[in-house]
């Protein structure tokens, strides 16, 4: 019989799903985790390289420690961990699969949904006009010259 490998040992207590752009593991009784698809996929062929520690729990530690950017359910024994940026794509595909941020241990900046900002000033409609640039707006209807029939 072959040697067990990393992967296959590390799943052991470990549940997988995948969402397109990010993966989420559960482990019972210890959280859950959102990693990006990518860098499971890399975890995980460097693990199934590799012969098991003959411990679950070392594997699935030494996997976990090929991932760069992490997300953490709230309660986790593992720590969100990445770059800003990487973060925000997460955030971003957490979203559209579904997900709700505000559970999971984020920075609040992150946990809010974003306005969405283009970074182009609105232009006025057509025929909306503001009133400064009107030139009538100059005058003034109190002013002492002019004849007020009442």
């Amino acid at each position: 019989m072959p040697d067990l490998k990393m992967f296959e040992s590390a799943l052991t207590r470990l549940q997988v799903s995948r969402y397109g752009e990010l993966v989420q593991l559960v482990m019972p009784g210890e959280g859950a985790l959102i990693v990006p698809t990518a860098e499971f996929t890399f975890a995980q062929k460097w693990a199934q390289r590799r012969n098991s520690t003959g411990s679950p729990i070392r594997d699935r530690a030494l996997v976990l420690e090929k991932l760069d950017t992490v997300i953490a359910r709230s309660g986790s024994l593992v720590s969100t961990r990445g770059s800003r940026k990487p973060l925000e794509t997460l955030v971003r595909a957490m979203r559209g699969a579904g997900f709700a941020p505000e559970e999971w241990n984020l920075p609040a900046d992150l946990k809010t949904v974003p306005k969405p900002d283009s970074g182009i000033p609105a232009k006025p409609k057509a025929g909306n006009v503001a009133e400064t640039d009107d030139p009538e707006d100059d005058e003034q209807p109190d002013s002492p010259d002019v004849d007020d029939p009442d």
